[in-house]
């Protein structure tokens, strides 16, 4: 066992959390303590959509750093990483489950790219800020249509910069959204 357990995230009612303990994901409710979930080597954050039925976290594998997924039917799910793709990491769910998003990293040059998961074949890559050479989604809101994450700026040389993601818009800085938003009032 381990003497470290860390809670990471839970549903919307609060009435489940997951974490991890040792390396290994974890599933508590009031009525079955905490339980660990099945895998190998898991790291944070682990999230938990906001009914407390399914539960997302990155476990490194044989084949790489990949998504995990459980869910409360016991069933458990990993996302493959595409060709060309040599690590996955999950970093927040929607509320309702229907979009994972992270970091896939390239293969030989380690560029991330802001990842968005609908189901384990069904990925969008959220592109990049001005040419940058880095992204990384890291919220996501209720629904899923709306991703935030940390982004490299081409156009300042590779500074991070916020950025704000819909199918709609593509990846803006949170300054250029701001400055749409004021333009659209006036």
């Amino acid at each position: 066992g381990t003497d470290r357990s860390e809670a990471l995230s839970l549903s919307a009612d609060g009435n489940v959390v997951v974490g991890l303990s040792g390396g290994t994901a974890f599933r508590w409710t009031k009525a079955t303590g905490m339980l660990a979930l099945p895998g190998r080597s898991i790291f944070g954050p682990v999230v938990v959509t906001g009914d407390g039925k399914t539960v997302y976290a990155t476990e490194l594998s044989t084949s790489g750093f990949q998504v995990i997924r459980w869910a409360s039917d016991g069933s458990v799910i990993r996302y493959s990483n595409p060709p060309g793709v040599s690590a996955s990491f999950a970093e927040a769910v929607s509320s309702d489950g229907s979009v994972v998003v992270g970091l896939q990293e390239l293969s030989g040059n380690h560029r991330g790219l802001a990842t968005a998961w609908y189901s384990p074949t069904e990925i969008t890559h959220l592109g990049s800020l001005r040419g940058g050479t880095y992204a990384k989604a890291t919220g996501v809101n209720a629904n899923g249509t709306v991703i935030v994450g940390v982004a490299a700026d081409g156009a300042t040389h590779g500074q991070s910069t916020i950025f704000r993601w819909t199918r709609a818009t593509g990846m803006q800085s949170l300054a250029e959204w701001i400055v749409s938003r004021r333009s659209e009032e006036h």
